[in-house]
């Protein structure tokens, strides 16, 4: 799986085409942070199919000095959300993190 894959992971709500939010990625070292895009979301394209080339993220357990001039609020990095951040930023500090553990990243989404 990639990051592109599990933006297109979330099942569709009954009788709808919107899709339900993805899984928080969770990544080797334990940091974790929800990354969206579909049509609702600050993406780009603002659509459900991609390949995306900015997302919405949001909740970093910790955070990112990368990511801050994308911060809604930039007084508190950890509770709020980040429009439009190109998805080569968001991979390059998912790998600085030891990368995604996807097996944990899914057990996520189960629970």
């Amino acid at each position: 799986m990639n990051l592109q894959d599990h933006l297109k992971s979330g099942e569709r709500y009954a009788n709808t085409d919107l899709r339900k939010p993805c899984s928080k990625i969770v990544c080797y070292d334990g940091f974790d942070v929800s990354v969206q895009a579909s049509s609702v979301h600050y993406s780009t394209p603002r659509d459900d199919e991609g390949p995306y080339t900015h997302v919405e993220l949001g909740y970093p357990s910790e955070p990112v000095e990368a990511w801050a001039e994308y911060a809604e609020d930039p007084d508190d990095l950890i509770k709020t959300v980040y429009p439009y951040v190109p998805i080569g930023l968001v991979e390059a500090v998912l790998e600085a993190h030891g990368g995604v553990d996807w097996t944990a990243t899914i057990k996520e989404k189960k629970e």
